[in-house]
């Protein structure tokens, strides 16, 4: 999407091939893209619907991409907005 150095999805913790091969097919390839979806306003809901998970880990995996670019004001953006709030949580959260 821009001329700059991109950030690949490989080495990511939680991206695996597979899931990264499903957003190949999109067109989308580095963890600036990733972030750039997610905070559209359907963003995490398109992201979790294409890789085939669930958006409690669909969050996660936009998490690490963030993590990995350090870009904590844009994770703390996500998280105060309306894209943080979705219907499924994690397992671990369903149980308390």
């Amino acid at each position: 999407m821009s001329s700059t150095r991109e950030t690949l999805l490989a080495g990511i913790p939680g991206w695996t091939q597979a899931l990264i091969d499903r957003l190949n097919e999109g067109w989308i390839t580095s963890a600036e893209q990733v972030v750039e979806l997610a905070a559209t306003p359907h963003g995490m809901a398109a992201l979790s619907e294409h890789l085939e998970v669930p958006q409690w880990q669909a969050r996660s995996l936009v998490d690490a991409a963030c993590t990995r670019l350090d870009l904590d004001t844009i994770a703390s953006r996500r998280r105060a907005g309306p894209l943080y709030r979705a219907t499924e949580a994690p397992p671990e959260e369903l149980s308390s």
